[in-house]
């Protein structure tokens, strides 16, 4: 099972991949304003924010007030496990704000 970290670092890679650009704090207990999502990634199509939790964390009040702020004004907000990792859901999406396409295979 992957770690906060190491789902964080994975995420990371994928977007350098991609070309997109991140924001992030590599300590959240410096932040000045609590709660704020993990991530903060943009791209030509689109941007989005993402929160990261390991199984049996919870979102703290903080996260959970900007989680509905951001939604409510129509935000791209995610909250992000390992299993999304897994899935290729957080890939899918990365790769939705890059608009990657995949090389053009001649059928023939």
């Amino acid at each position: 099972m992957m770690t906060h970290d190491e789902l964080l670092e994975a995420i990371l890679l994928e977007v350098r991949r991609l070309c997109l650009i991140a924001y992030w704090l590599p300590d959240s207990r410096l932040a000045p304003v609590k709660g704020f999502p993990d991530l903060v990634i943009a791209g030509p199509y689109g941007h989005l924010f993402a929160e990261l939790k390991t199984p049996g964390q919870k979102l703290t009040p903080p996260q959970t007030t900007w989680r509905n702020m951001l939604v409510a004004g129509r935000a791209d907000y995610h909250l992000w496990q390992p299993r999304d990792w897994d899935s290729g859901a957080i890939k899918g999406t990365l790769w939705a704000i890059a608009e990657q396409q995949l090389p053009y295979e001649d059928p023939e």
